[in-house]
């Protein structure tokens, strides 16, 4: 093989890593020969009793120096047996494919791979190199164990790299990658893939799909219109492009007839990027009677009517995450929303009615939030109740290195110092807008959903329950572990949809019930007319 790609967890269980199938397609269309190692599944499958680990509350447990530590005691054995396997194979070029929370695990594995065999290439990707700030942790703990950072888009950067390398050629000219030079990191730019139809689809041959769900994460669109303040999507993939209808239904019509997967997750970061272009996909999926269900992540759009929600529903869209984020007009706009609430307040409900279950996305507390906007966003949630069936989540903002709102936190959104540590949900405004005023608000909505009956999937109110180094330290390791567990096993308690249980009769039940109605009443009105004339007789009256 050419290639070894290494999937660490944390990631999903529910659906193989369509990033990694992805690289591993285009690499085989270039005529290399990748193969990947799924330690995620792996290890997940080995220790049942942490499974809880991999749940979203629970992944400052792997980024926490102190925390990590006790995983690597839990992972231990499962670790030593993967640097076994992955230095079996006669492979002299390794990737990592990086997303937060993985780095200090992926840090782990590079280091003992490398006292082993120092001479093997290790190549970064992911998101989580994507800015300096991310990719400093790296810096400071093996700053020279690394050959190259593949930035954004991998597919035609990672390819070239290889090529270089089994060839033994220069790498200080590939697009698209920080690498040394004179012991500098250098980078040149690369310009985004376009068309994407050039790109292969997924076909995930390097993952056992029998360990996984039935269904598949699939990709319509690459980067964002948008331009929100606190995410940095649209800064990984600067511009918009979305793949052909004949592309997306080659791609379904593949996965149905080999797999049998008729279930799909858009991962698009804005599903209704372009509405032609998905009005075409609905056309094509229900002329081509594709009989499939898909279900993806839009922006609330102006140009969205009651119609192209039922064309999509038609088309077998069951489900859409909204991302509404606030209520208030004026939140929205220090975000750069595209839209306004009233504006999502018609997409939901028209989408609802269209017989589309609606889960919708809000962020609590973001800088310039007042107890006024909060209100708004409550007042939102009460009055569009019957017609939202999940709030996705309901999260305090947690700041990220290279989004705007970290950039010009102070000149922009009136911030405080940023604290030392734990900046990204510590962090405060001179406003009163602090950690505590956050939380508290985000319980009220929570308390709010749980009284409306509308069920509440995630939230990031508990951030900071991995700093339990305090209790652990002059404890036993058995007991350590033992702490560790209890704590990734106690979640936020979170409202589930309450269930109207109607009552059902047939007509068949309700014919029986009128004529024994019908029955009774014409014997009480039969024995009351004979107690009339008989009374005498009934009542022990004297007979003439």
């Amino acid at each position: 093989m050419d290639f070894l790609l290494i999937n660490l967890p944390p990631w999903a269980q529910e659906n193989p890593h369509i990033g990694v199938g992805y690289l591993c397609s285009y690499l085989r269309y270039r005529g290399l020969k990748p193969k990947v190692i799924d330690l995620n599944k792996r290890f997940c499958l080995n220790h049942p009793d942490f499974g809880l680990l991999w749940h979203v509350e629970n992944k400052n447990f792997w980024s926490n120096e102190n925390t990590f530590l006790l995983i690597l005691e839990v992972f231990q054995e499962d670790i030593d047996k993967a640097i076994e396997e992955i230095l079996s194979y006669d492979c002299d070029i390794l990737g990592f494919s990086v997303v937060d929370p993985k780095e200090r695990l992926t840090i782990e594995f590079i280091k003992k791979i490398k006292q082993k065999a120092p001479h093997k290439k290790i190549i970064l990707g992911g998101p989580a190199t994507s800015t300096y700030e991310q990719r400093k942790i790296f810096l400071d703990n093996i700053p020279e164990l690394i050959d190259a950072f593949v930035i954004g888009e991998g597919e035609e950067t990672l390819a070239c790299l290889l090529d270089r390398f089994l060839n033994k050629k220069e790498i200080t000219d590939i697009e698209g990658c920080y690498v040394r030079n004179n012991g500098k990191l250098v980078y040149k730019e690369r310009l985004p893939i376009n068309p994407l139809d050039k790109i292969p689809f997924p076909t995930y041959e390097e993952f056992d799909l029998n360990l996984y769900g039935k269904s598949l994460l699939v990709e319509w669109s690459r980067g964002c219109r948008g331009r929100c303040t606190f995410c940095k999507n649209y800064r990984l993939f600067s511009d918009f492009r979305v793949k052909s209808p004949d592309w997306i239904i080659r791609e379904l019509r593949y996965h149905k007839e080999k797999y049998g997967i008729e279930e799909f997750t858009v991962v698009d970061n804005i599903l209704n990027g372009d509405l032609k272009n998905l009005n075409e996909v609905c056309n094509r999926v229900i002329k081509d009677n594709l009989k499939i269900r898909w279900t993806g992540q839009i922006a609330p759009h102006k140009n969205m009517d009651y119609d192209f929600f039922k064309k999509m529903r038609e088309a077998g869209c069951f489900k859409l995450q909204i991302g509404l984020e606030s209520g208030s007009n004026k939140v929205l706009r220090l975000m750069r929303k595209t839209f306004t609430s009233e504006i999502s307040e018609r997409n939901i409900r028209d989408a609802k009615k269209a017989g589309i279950e609606t889960e919708i996305f809000t962020m609590i507390g973001f800088p310039g939030e007042t107890e006024k906007d909060f209100k708004k966003t409550c007042d939102f949630v009460k009055r569009n109740a019957k017609f939202i069936d999940t709030i996705k989540s309901i999260n305090t903002l947690h700041l990220i290195a290279g989004t705007e709102v970290y950039e010009k936190a102070y000149e922009r959104f009136n911030m405080k110092p940023l604290p030392k540590d734990n900046w990204h949900y510590l962090w405060g405004t001179y406003s009163g807008n602090n950690y505590e005023v956050r939380k508290e608000r985000a319980q009220k909505l929570l308390d709010l959903a749980s009284n409306l009956g509308i069920r509440v999937m995630e939230t990031n109110i508990m951030e900071g329950k991995d700093n339990i180094f305090d209790v652990i330290k002059e404890k036993k390791l058995e007991e350590r572990l033992a702490i560790l567990k209890d704590s990734i096993n106690t979640l936020q308690e979170l409202p589930q949809k309450r269930k109207i249980i109607k009552k059902k009769r047939s007509i068949f039940k309700w014919l029986i019930l009128i004529f024994l109605s019908f029955y009774v009443f014409l014997y009480i009105i039969y024995f009351w007319i004979y107690a009339k004339i008989k009374g005498k007789i009934l009542l022990g009256g004297k007979q003439e």
